[in-house]
């Protein structure tokens, strides 16, 4: 039995992204870097990229477009005093500090129509198809 893998330009860009980033130095990532994981789902009228980014305060997110590149950036701080001296940590697995996503835009998404909103520590960002693009039933007249 075949199976048939639908092609995803999300995937293909952001992997391009990624070992572009990492051969020019831009990728370091220290104890303080992380990347949050997404989801991309689309349907005939738009894109939506879901980001995890829970314990982030929206004033601590940003997120740009240029050149057709859309850019995720932030910073989750720490939420507890790790400087006092009665604090012990017996375990730290989540991580602190700056992150940064990008991903390249298809060529069918309409780049002054980006929305993004904040639910439930997740950020979802719909990015809608240019009108021209989305499929449209055109019913055949008898002559």
């Amino acid at each position: 039995m075949n199976s048939v893998t639908r092609w995803n330009p999300f995937r293909e860009f952001d992997d391009l992204f990624a070992n572009l980033s990492a051969m020019n130095g831009l990728e370091r990532r220290g104890r303080s870097e992380w990347m949050p994981p997404v989801d991309i789902t689309e349907t005939p009228e738009h894109y939506a990229i879901a980001m995890d980014l829970p314990a982030i305060d929206i004033k601590d997110i940003n997120v740009e477009v240029k050149d057709g590149l859309l850019t995720v950036s932030g910073e989750r701080q720490e939420t507890f005093e790790s400087n006092k001296d009665d604090v012990t940590r017996h375990r730290v697995e989540r991580r602190y500090g700056s992150f940064s996503r990008g991903f390249r835009l298809p060529e069918d998404v309409d780049g002054e129509a980006i929305s993004a909103r904040v639910k439930d520590g997740v950020l979802t960002l719909t990015l809608a198809k240019r009108e021209e693009n989305t499929p449209r039933r055109i019913e055949v007249q008898p002559h």
